[in-house]
Protein backbone atom coordinates (compact mmCIF):
# COMPACT_ATOMS: atom_id res chain seq x y z
CA UNK A 1 0.00 0.00 0.00
CA UNK A 2 1.89 3.21 -1.19
CA UNK A 3 1.84 5.48 2.24
CA UNK A 4 0.82 9.35 2.46
CA UNK A 5 3.92 11.72 2.86
CA UNK A 6 3.04 14.01 6.17
CA UNK A 7 5.27 16.92 7.34
CA UNK A 8 5.06 20.11 10.07
CA UNK A 9 4.31 23.32 8.54
CA UNK A 10 6.33 24.39 11.59
CA UNK A 11 7.65 22.49 13.75
CA UNK A 12 8.65 24.84 16.56
CA UNK A 13 4.90 26.28 16.43
CA UNK A 14 3.32 22.83 16.85
CA UNK A 15 5.43 21.86 20.30
CA UNK A 16 4.20 24.85 21.46
CA UNK A 17 1.87 24.58 24.07
CA UNK A 18 0.31 28.26 23.74
CA UNK A 19 -2.53 26.79 20.78
CA UNK A 20 -4.74 24.04 21.12
CA UNK A 21 -3.70 23.89 17.12
CA UNK A 22 -1.11 21.96 15.27
CA UNK A 23 -0.38 22.16 11.36
CA UNK A 24 0.83 19.66 8.73
CA UNK A 25 1.06 19.07 5.01
CA UNK A 26 -0.13 15.91 3.46
CA UNK A 27 1.04 14.74 -0.11
CA UNK A 28 0.80 11.61 -1.82
CA UNK A 29 -2.70 10.26 -0.43
CA UNK A 30 -4.72 10.80 -3.25
CA UNK A 31 -5.07 7.10 -4.65
CA UNK A 32 -5.75 5.74 -1.00
CA UNK A 33 -8.96 4.83 0.30
CA UNK A 34 -10.65 7.07 3.01
CA UNK A 35 -9.69 3.67 5.11
CA UNK A 36 -6.27 3.67 3.94
CA UNK A 37 -5.87 7.08 4.85
CA UNK A 38 -7.89 6.92 8.50
CA UNK A 39 -5.53 4.06 9.46
CA UNK A 40 -2.46 6.15 8.23
CA UNK A 41 -2.88 9.47 10.10
CA UNK A 42 -4.07 7.18 13.33
CA UNK A 43 -0.14 5.58 13.10
CA UNK A 44 1.26 8.85 12.25
CA UNK A 45 -0.74 10.42 15.02
CA UNK A 46 0.69 8.88 18.41
CA UNK A 47 -2.24 9.96 21.35
CA UNK A 48 -0.27 10.23 24.03
CA UNK A 49 2.44 12.28 22.32
CA UNK A 50 -0.24 14.87 20.91
CA UNK A 51 -1.62 15.45 24.23
CA UNK A 52 1.62 15.61 26.00
CA UNK A 53 1.96 19.57 26.36
CA UNK A 54 -0.99 18.86 28.86
CA UNK A 55 -4.08 20.18 26.94
CA UNK A 56 -7.52 18.86 27.46
CA UNK A 57 -7.77 19.12 23.57
CA UNK A 58 -5.94 19.47 20.74
CA UNK A 59 -7.05 19.60 17.04
CA UNK A 60 -4.26 18.59 14.18
CA UNK A 61 -5.43 19.90 10.97
CA UNK A 62 -3.90 18.33 7.67
CA UNK A 63 -3.70 20.42 4.38
CA UNK A 64 -2.71 19.51 0.85
CA UNK A 65 1.07 19.99 0.08
CA UNK A 66 1.24 23.20 -2.21
CA UNK A 67 3.55 23.20 -4.91
CA UNK A 68 4.39 26.79 -4.09
CA UNK A 69 4.61 28.74 -1.08
CA UNK A 70 3.14 27.24 1.76
CA UNK A 71 0.89 28.09 4.83
CA UNK A 72 3.18 28.67 7.28
CA UNK A 73 2.56 32.31 7.50
CA UNK A 74 -1.02 32.02 7.75
CA UNK A 75 -0.97 29.33 10.84
CA UNK A 76 -0.39 31.85 13.35
CA UNK A 77 -3.33 33.57 12.64
CA UNK A 78 -5.43 30.78 11.85
CA UNK A 79 -4.91 29.97 15.53
CA UNK A 80 -5.14 32.97 16.98
CA UNK A 81 -8.55 34.14 15.73
CA UNK A 82 -10.08 31.20 14.36
CA UNK A 83 -11.20 29.66 17.24
CA UNK A 84 -11.76 26.30 15.32
CA UNK A 85 -8.20 26.49 14.38
CA UNK A 86 -8.94 26.36 10.46
CA UNK A 87 -6.64 28.07 8.24
CA UNK A 88 -8.95 30.80 6.53
CA UNK A 89 -9.50 30.65 2.96
CA UNK A 90 -7.79 27.25 2.87
CA UNK A 91 -10.56 25.14 3.19
CA UNK A 92 -10.73 23.04 0.08
CA UNK A 93 -7.09 22.21 0.37
CA UNK A 94 -8.35 20.40 4.01
CA UNK A 95 -8.06 16.90 3.86
CA UNK A 96 -8.53 15.28 7.13
CA UNK A 97 -8.92 16.72 11.02
CA UNK A 98 -7.59 14.90 14.31
CA UNK A 99 -9.39 16.02 17.49
CA UNK A 100 -8.06 15.04 20.79
CA UNK A 101 -9.36 15.02 24.15
CA UNK A 102 -9.20 14.02 27.25
CA UNK A 103 -11.91 13.51 29.81
CA UNK A 104 -11.38 12.41 33.27
CA UNK A 105 -8.68 9.73 32.38
CA UNK A 106 -10.16 8.74 29.28
CA UNK A 107 -8.36 9.58 25.86
CA UNK A 108 -10.45 10.59 22.55
CA UNK A 109 -10.00 11.00 19.61
CA UNK A 110 -11.67 11.69 16.19
CA UNK A 111 -10.10 11.58 12.74
CA UNK A 112 -12.14 12.98 9.92
CA UNK A 113 -11.53 13.07 6.04
CA UNK A 114 -12.53 15.55 4.00
CA UNK A 115 -12.90 15.71 0.36
CA UNK A 116 -13.79 18.81 -1.47
CA UNK A 117 -14.97 20.66 1.47
CA UNK A 118 -17.08 18.27 2.65
CA UNK A 119 -16.22 15.80 5.33
CA UNK A 120 -16.73 12.07 3.79
CA UNK A 121 -15.50 9.58 7.09
CA UNK A 122 -15.40 10.30 11.19
CA UNK A 123 -14.04 7.62 13.09
CA UNK A 124 -14.05 7.56 16.78
CA UNK A 125 -11.19 6.13 18.90
CA UNK A 126 -11.20 5.75 22.66
CA UNK A 127 -7.76 4.77 25.19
Amino acid sequence: MKKANIQSIDSEFNQRSEFNFKYFEISDYSNLTDEDLTNQLKSFADLSQQSSTGNKEITCFFYRKKTVGGYADEIRRAAEENEFGGIEGSEKDLVAKIRYRISGTEKLQDILIYKNNKMTKKTEFKN
